[in-house]
């Protein structure tokens, strides 16, 4: 693999999985276990970008503190509003999803980066 580029396969995986997962929200009918389809789509996308960006840099092939301290964050937050308003988790689910870049930001934090001119 040519790390000279950089991989836009976990940014990728992340957006299909949170247009997938706003679609199912907003389309699915109005019921609390189908609410809860939408966020376990993004979760699940979020938690494997993370385990492929941390086997890209060389680390150890499962997800990171951060990304499973948002996972959980995103999961309890659909939970609350999904049992009592399922079509307001459609809405959330866009918000969320946009959260999910905070552990990408954290695992690239420490390195310094330089910009070649």
């Amino acid at each position: 693999m040519n790390r000279s580029k950089p991989n836009f396969a976990p940014a990728l995986l992340v957006a299909v999985a949170m247009l997938a997962a706003a679609s199912l929200a907003a389309l699915a009918p109005p019921t609390p276990w189908n609410a809860a389809a939408g966020p376990l789509l993004l979760v699940g996308a979020l938690l494997v970008a993370d385990v492929i960006q941390r086997r890209r840099a060389g680390g150890r092939s499962r997800p990171s503190t951060s990304a499973l301290v948002v996972a959980a964050a995103i999961l309890v937050a659909c939970g609350i509003v999904g049992f009592s308003d399922p079509d307001g988790v459609a809405m959330m689910v866009p918000i969320l999803g946009s959260c999910t870049v905070i552990p990408f930001i954290v695992s690239t934090s420490g390195t310094a980066r330089r910009c070649s001119t």
